[in-house]
């Protein structure tokens, strides 16, 4: 009988030991981390009326995503210095970088997720210290290759989208602009009452946009070709529905990423589009050999041959979004990348812009940079 107690006393005891380290250190206050803003800079002919795009492409530290005090006053000293610059206008639309809002599977965890070394072990730490909700999602998850991504951000997909969507409403309602908020793994994300919400269902990276009035439109963006090793795990969306938004500065489509390489996202475009809009990921140097990124890319866009001898950045202007404007003569585009110091996923880009059959990019900074461009 001592026995059993004993091994019941010692159950219990793990259980509450559990318990204890699983709540212990979450949502701790960070102090606010550097915008390492290294460039601001403006083409064009200064505000005619005719409005503009601004890329915030900001430089995130893991501890920004700690909590949602810490992620709304790092993207709010973004858009303070775009607005002590004059670059924001009844007219203004903001575009921010892709995967910008996932980090925030970091949201209220236990301080050694965030201080972790890299990505796979704070995802460890992450499903160990959830567990309770992690199994649950992991049991239910459809038949895909990587279950176990799956339910890590299934598990945190509610709060996530809560975070998401409070912050950018807001960004957009206090400085009276219009925002393309990059992209966040979202569960079967769905916009009620313009806001955004996760339903039960499969996972999607998704853009949306915001109003002035800090409102989403009811269009959702869903990748439409994810990276190959997002497939394991991630939805492919439709080129047929990603949605074409009459702005006041124009007839403009989002594209996330590398969607904006394929012929279909122009083939299936409004023939009165003016402007595309590409929140921006890169997980290559710029400097090496493109092979890596032909990788990703599956399927690999029909008429892309990937024998060719070039680097990523020249792969990224001659194939991407500015090569992909010229073939297709839609005057405008602007695609704003993600940097940061986010465990040890490598990142890199700059902004690019795309007007009037002319490239102009920001600097090879490694920071932040605000680009604005007016239309003329």
């Amino acid at each position: 009988m001592k026995k059993y107690r004993y091994i019941l006393a010692l159950f219990l005891f793990s259980i509450i030991s559990y318990f204890w380290w699983s709540n212990y250190d979450r949502n701790s206050h960070f102090q606010q981390t550097s915008l390492k803003l290294r460039e601001i800079s403006e083409f064009g002919q200064a505000n005619i009326g005719k409005g503009n795009i601004v890329s915030i492409q900001p430089f995130m530290f893991t501890s920004d995503y700690a909590n949602l005090e810490s992620f709304y006053n790092k993207i709010d000293s973004y858009f303070s210095k775009a607005q002590e610059e004059g670059f924001f206008n009844e007219k203004t639309v903001v575009v921010l970088p892709e995967h910008l809002g996932t980090g925030l599977i970091a949201e209220n965890e236990k301080d050694a997720v965030i201080k972790a070394s890299n990505i796979a072990k704070a995802c460890e730490l992450a499903i160990w210290s959830n567990l309770i909700n992690f199994i649950p999602e992991y049991l239910n998850a459809p038949d895909i290759p990587n279950k176990k991504e799956y339910a890590l951000f299934s598990m945190k997909s509610d709060k996530m989208a809560h975070v998401f969507n409070f912050v950018f409403s807001s960004m957009a309602n206090k400085y009276n602009v219009y925002v393309i908020p990059g992209s966040i793994i979202i569960r079967n994300p769905e916009i009620k009452e313009g806001k955004l919400n996760s339903n039960k269902g499969d996972l999607f990276n998704i853009s949306l946009l915001y109003k002035p009035d800090g409102t989403a439109y009811p269009h959702i963006i869903r990748k439409a070709c994810p990276f190959k090793k997002e497939q394991d795990f991630i939805k492919s969306g439709s080129f047929e529905n990603i949605p074409v938004f009459d702005l006041p500065i124009g007839k403009t489509k989002v594209l996330i990423s590398n969607d904006a390489w394929y012929p279909e996202a122009y083939s299936q475009n409004d023939k009165n589009t003016s402007i595309i809009l590409s929140p921006g990921f890169l997980p290559e140097k710029l400097d090496e050999d493109w092979k890596s990124i032909v990788k990703e890319l599956q399927p690999l866009p029909n008429d892309i041959n990937p024998n060719k001898n070039i680097t990523t950045e020249s792969a990224q202007l001659e194939h991407g979004m500015p090569g992909r404007l010229y073939s297709n003569h839609i005057p405008t585009g602007v695609s704003s990348f993600l940097r940061g110091d986010l465990w040890d996923v490598p990142n890199e880009g700059y902004t690019i812009v795309y007007n009037e059959k002319e490239i102009l990019t920001g600097y090879k900074v490694e920071g932040a940079s605000i680009i604005n461009l007016w239309l003329n």
